[in-house]
């Protein structure tokens, strides 16, 4: 093998990467996005259950 079919090799190694990279951190973000949606449900949920509670024991 030369020296450029070395580096031809490399190179398309290299933008397959890159564009891995981009795909998984774009994955990631979402899923945290979903995992701050879902807690931000949770808290809701606990909220309306305290006021209930608030409003039966007054």
């Amino acid at each position: 093998m030369t020296l450029v079919e070395v580096l031809a090799v490399v190179v398309i190694l290299g933008l397959l990467a890159a564009t891995l990279a981009v795909g998984f951190s774009g994955a990631f973000g979402k899923g945290k996005h979903e995992l701050a949606k879902t807690g931000i449900g949770q808290i809701v949920g606990r909220l309306e259950v305290y006021y209930m509670d608030q409003s039966r024991l007054a």
